[in-house]
């Protein structure tokens, strides 16, 4: 999926938000959910540039980085409460800015086709 502009970021998108969800339902922290909002933003920022964010995106592992943060919440005993008025912004505010990048990698993949 990788290898369509965008494709792999919104499947990555996917993947972050229901595990961002999952941690809301459970009474996860704002400001653990906002951390984990940060990792998505960055791996979807620089992982959609050509080459450089796939070389990005085999270090960075947003989604690995997201699990350790939850564990970490769980075991430290902080899942107290409800935090959807934090998740539901960052998730709109994330998901208009991945599928940006979407149509952007599909606009330059236009137009790189109909130069040649």
């Amino acid at each position: 999926m990788g290898l369509i502009p965008g494709v792999g970021d919104f499947a990555g998108f996917l993947i972050s938000g229901y595990m961002m969800m999952v941690l809301a339902k459970n009474g996860g922290s704002g400001f653990i959910l906002a951390r984990m909002g940060l990792n998505v933003f960055i791996d979807s920022l620089i992982g959609s540039i050509p080459l450089l964010g796939d070389m990005f995106d085999i270090a960075f592992k947003a989604n690995q980085r997201n699990m350790k943060l939850m564990r970490e919440h769980y075991v430290e005993g902080r899942h107290r409460g409800s935090a959807w008025k934090v998740i539901l912004p960052i998730l709109l505010l994330l998901f208009i800015f991945v599928a940006g990048l979407v149509w952007l990698g599909y606009t330059l993949l236009k137009w790189l086709v109909e130069l040649f």
